[in-house]
């Protein structure tokens, strides 16, 4: 499911012309998932919640990458 969802939000980026990405994750969440699929950390806030860390990510849209999203569990 979420590699379909993440696909479609960039696929409707990609035809409204954006050209970067950006998304808010945790440390307990999907990090590993989108840096698998190309996104790249930008900031960390630590200990956001007490033990962990809330990751700005992004990734910039190319006519190659649109709609290329893998589904992050290989």
């Amino acid at each position: 499911m979420w590699p379909c969802l993440l696909s479609a939000a960039e696929n409707e980026a990609h035809k409204r012309n954006c050209r970067y990405v950006h998304l808010n994750t945790h440390s307990f969440q999907a990090v590993e998932f989108y840096e698998r699929n190309g996104y790249q950390k930008a900031g960390e806030l630590t200990n956001l919640p007490p033990g962990h860390s809330k990751y700005l990510l992004w990734k910039e849209l190319s006519d190659d990458e649109a709609g290329n999203v893998g589904d992050g569990f290989e």
